[in-house]
């Protein structure tokens, strides 16, 4: 027998793996360039042709885009201006709301040592036996000594009497409650 360009080898004892997969794609392929062969052809024709035509066009587009956003266009020293007026907004910027930052501190800390305090007078007027500040001192507190209406104030917080003979501890409600009477109607 004389040793061609097809001459059996014998594979090793685990052979290839997978030769159908490689057989289908291999097929499928063909099959597929077989079909429409033609149309990849025409396509790649028409891909290269459009790349012919446009692709100056790309460059000087790319190089357009490139050129307006480079740096080296700008003179160093406007850039170094606005960068530094830019850095003098932002620290105004930053202490003024440093300032404002401290004066609300400011503030808490007021309100924080107020209350502390009225809470000591409050325990103190506790131990003494006066009991706690009301709600009517607050309120009293709020409104300034040297108001006109401070007859308008009291009356206002004064509530209106109750009716007379009327006690809600005593267990009297003041009116009794009588459900409607029913009426059978005889009708039918």
């Amino acid at each position: 027998m004389s040793q061609g360009l097809f001459e059996h080898r014998e594979l090793p004892e685990e052979g290839n793996p997978t030769p159908e997969t490689v057989t289908q794609g291999v097929g499928y392929v063909s099959e597929f360039l077989a079909s429409y062969g033609w149309y990849v052809i025409l396509g790649i024709l028409g891909l290269l042709y459009l790349y012919s035509q446009y692709s100056s066009r790309l460059q000087q587009w790319q190089q357009k885009r490139e050129n307006n956003t480079n740096l080296s266009q700008y003179r160093a020293g406007d850039v170094l201006a606005r960068q530094e007026a830019l850095e003098k907004a932002r620290q105004r910027m930053q202490e003024e709301h440093d300032a404002m930052v401290a004066q609300h501190a400011e503030k808490q800390k007021q309100r924080e040592e107020e209350k502390r305090k009225e809470q000591i007078e409050d325990w103190e007027r506790h131990k003494r036996g006066q009991g706690y500040r009301s709600k009517k001192l607050n309120k009293e507190d709020d409104h300034p000594a040297g108001a006109s209406s401070t007859s308008g104030n009291q009356a206002k917080l004064k509530k209106a009497p109750l009716r007379q003979g009327y006690n809600p501890l005593m267990g009297d409600t003041g009116s009794a409650f009588r459900p409607a009477r029913s009426s059978r109607s005889g009708g039918g």
